[in-house]
């Protein structure tokens, strides 16, 4: 996993500005890795999280590089086909999006 673009897709999502992912939450990206989960699926559950209104409503609060490192998670955010978005995403957004899968 690309850690640069992982970093830069989950700060536009979510509007933060986390500095760095350090070494104990990539730890728990390639674990999560290696149980079967895919990129795709971090960064969908990602672009899910952010349209859910509970996250919108509490400003990501609760939405950290941390949170998607658990499989339970993963698979809430990952496979919803009923979020209403928030708004559009910019054209770089949609091109990390792709990098992601």
């Amino acid at each position: 996993i690309d850690f640069d673009i992982l970093l830069k897709f989950f700060n536009e999502t979510f509007e933060k500005k986390s500095p760095f992912i350090n070494q104990k939450i990539k730890s728990k990206y390639n674990a999560l890795l290696a149980q079967g989960y895919t990129k795709k699926q971090i960064g969908e559950a990602m672009v899910n999280a952010s349209k859910d209104q509970y996250h919108i409503d509490t400003d990501y609060k609760y939405c950290t590089l941390e949170f998607f490192t658990r499989s339970d998670k993963v698979d809430k955010f990952a496979n919803l086909s009923e979020v209403k978005p928030k708004q559009s995403k910019p054209e770089e957004q949609r091109s990390l999006r792709a990098e992601l899968k």
